[in-house]
């Protein structure tokens, strides 16, 4: 009747002088999975034009549906601001936001000045700013009463090398070092993401696999050298373990990184500064490949290490890029299980450490470039244990003295190729 004020499933009417029926229409509830499915949801956003990335237009949303009433807990993060919301959804799909007190407030909740809308669907839950589609969250696939297969729980090793760029840009403004990370993935498909990118930023992103073995991500990042969160990583991990040398991969990995204000000095906090100052506040990409990772193998396993080798040793480490002035190859060293001994034992050219029970691998080299610093430059990185991509990968940061703009090269670790006839 006219008068009548309509928000989402609820009518609020001024009854005239007489009795009134009101008729209600029931639906089966569209939100119950028939499958076993999760009720948690995990989605990136971000424009249609890659031109338009940046902070402000890229981020997250991730959230709990109960079934039997359509209630949704939700988390949304855009221009480094994470904001918490509650909502229901109605039958038909739209999505009418509450307010700490139960009380529905609207239909499109207030992000960064934009008004975010959803609606469900049985593909996910569209996200819509300011009436513009920007991306899907999808629900979680596996459960409790549904486990995900085994071959693609546990433990997992990651790198994240580097790539050209597109458009192209100078490799010198951005690091060409491998960032690494690792997650285990449980019987109900979720996991966290956590790691180091190639600048020595830290990660972490909790997600689950959804459907195709996917497993959307997003990680706001706090800056070196920033004072706020003003950074972000994001993408999807493709699980395939049915691959030779790869369990889980990614193609195109956004990675945001903010400008800073540079700082001279050579404590910790300048330093940071002086790291890629102008960053990529519009994003650069990188790729993903990893595989499971067996604790109970060991290094000289996992990468068909032959016999130790006195003489000439049985593994290389090589270090490339970040201002050497030609890549830096360490052949004199062993790896007999997980133990590594330099040739002669007493080298101090270098230093290797591996972590036999997560995969991770750290150490000094000594470089060939001009002004060396008294500190050899460190390096950090993750072993993988498949196929062809088996082998140490990781990045340092150059350290020359008095050097203002150091850059990030790329650490390998592998079986040293036989010697040229």
């Amino acid at each position: 009747p006219s008068g009548a004020v309509v928000l989402g499933n609820e009518a609020t009417i001024l009854t005239e002088a007489r009795d009134m029926i009101i008729t209600a229409a029931f639906v089966a509830s569209p939100f119950i999975s028939s499958t076993g499915e999760g009720n948690t949801f995990h989605g990136t956003f971000g424009p249609a034009d890659p031109a338009d990335i940046s902070i402000n237009t890229t981020g997250w949303l991730t959230g709990t549906l109960v079934p039997s009433t359509g209630s949704f807990s939700g988390q949304v993060i855009s221009g480094g601001i994470t904001q918490r919301f509650a909502a229901v959804f109605l039958g038909n799909g739209s999505c009418v936001f509450t307010n700490a007190a139960g009380f529905r407030n609207g239909t499109s909740l207030t992000v960064g000045g934009r008004a975010l809308t959803l609606s469900h669907s049985p593909a996910g839950i569209d996200i819509r700013l300011d009436g513009t589609l920007v991306g899907l969250a999808q629900r979680a696939r596996y459960s409790s009463t549904s486990p995900a297969p085994a071959a693609l729980q546990g433990l997992h090793t990651v790198a994240l090398p580097a790539k050209e760029q597109n458009p192209a840009r100078d490799f010198t403004t951005y690091p060409q070092g491998i960032g690494f990370g690792s997650f285990t993935t449980t019987a109900t498909g979720t996991l966290i993401f956590a790691g180091t990118l190639a600048d020595g930023t830290a990660f972490s992103a909790s997600t689950a696999l959804v459907t195709g073995e996917e497993a959307p991500f997003f990680a706001a990042l706090t800056t070196p050298g920033a004072s706020s969160t003003l950074g972000s990583f994001s993408g999807l991990l493709n699980f395939d373990a049915s691959q030779e040398d790869s369990d889980v991969t990614g193609t195109d990995l956004l990675w945001i990184r903010p400008s800073v204000t540079e700082v001279l000095g050579t404590r910790p906090a300048p330093l940071a500064t002086q790291v890629y100052t102008a960053g990529w506040p519009n994003g650069i990409r990188v790729d993903a490949v990893g595989a499971r990772y067996d604790p109970a193998r060991t290094v000289q396993q996992a990468l068909n290490l032959p016999d130790a080798n006195v003489e000439s040793g049985n593994v290389e480490l090589e270090f490339s890029d970040g201002k050497l002035s030609e890549p830096v190859v360490v052949s004199a060293l062993n790896i007999v299980g997980n133990n590594v001994t330099g040739i002669p034992a007493t080298n101090s050219t270098f230093s290797l450490a591996l972590v036999p029970g997560t995969g991770l691998m750290s150490g000094v080299f000594t470089p060939n470039w001009t002004q060396a610093a008294v500190a050899r430059p460190a390096f950090r990185g993750i072993v993988l244990q498949k196929g062809r991509s088996a082998g140490g990968y990781g990045f340092f940061l150059s350290n020359r003295a008095n050097d203002t703009d150091p850059e990030s090269g790329r650490a390998t670790l592998g079986v040293r190729p036989p010697p040229r006839p």
